[in-house]
């Protein structure tokens, strides 16, 4: 397999080096611990913040990745530390010591660790039982940085019940209007052309798949002019 060919075409030698699985397996990993030494070095000798989120309930364990941020030569560095699992009952404690641990084996002072990055869940927040409690415990001054896409998710939840219609059943009725019709879709057409706006269909908003929401939005916008 002449990976090394495609990634580096600008390379006589490159193309030259051949690997199979087992070669590019032994790279990448030894790649990887060189990379993971690195960075536990300047979280030994520099100030860092540590983020992480736990992967979806999926049979008896659950993930942890740490994402950390560092600095080094005046850049900011964002990389995976680890990915713990939490083999229990992903407590506050429990979450607290996947991270605890990794420390104290690699040497790192807690009192580098400046801010936590996580959701606003009670079990990551808590100043009682979250893991941000333990935290205080091993560095007073740490920062808690909730994450403000929740607040703005929240924020929007709430706003979008004050106006006046149903998004979700105004795209199903427009697509709907205009779907069942040849004529409507042709006089929509004109109108986009009249407007500037490129001649393409509502998107069916589908209420199973609510990540097509944005995208059903985007086209409204973009043709309601046309659309009026």
């Amino acid at each position: 397999m002449q990976m090394t060919g495609s990634m580096c075409p600008d390379s006589s030698i490159a193309k030259e080096i051949k690997c199979g699985r087992s070669k590019t397996t032994a790279l990448i990993h030894e790649m990887a611990s060189m990379t993971k030494e690195r960075l536990i070095e300047r979280m030994r000798t520099n100030v860092f913040s540590i983020s992480t989120d736990g992967s979806n309930d999926m049979g008896s364990s659950k993930l942890f990745p740490l994402v950390v941020r560092t600095r080094n030569d005046n850049e900011v560095h964002r990389e995976v530390l680890s990915v713990p699992t939490c083999e229990s009952s992903a407590t506050g404690e429990k979450i607290f010591s996947l991270i605890d641990n990794f420390f104290s084996l690699h040497d790192i002072p807690w009192s580098n660790c400046i801010a936590i990055g996580c959701d606003n869940a009670n079990v990551m927040t808590g100043t009682k039982s979250g893991v941000f409690a333990f935290y205080k415990k091993k560095n007073p001054d740490i920062i808690l940085a909730g994450c403000p896409l929740h607040y703005v998710h929240i924020a929007a939840e709430k706003g979008v019940e004050k106006l006046p219609v149903d998004v979700n059943d105004l795209l199903t009725d427009i697509y709907y209007y205009l779907n069942k019709s040849a004529l409507r879709e042709h006089r929509l057409k004109g109108f986009q052309v009249l407007h500037g706006n490129d001649q393409r269909k509502m998107l069916k908003y589908g209420a199973t798949r609510w990540l097509s929401v944005g995208r059903c939005l985007d086209r409204l916008l973009d043709n309601w002019v046309a659309l009026k």
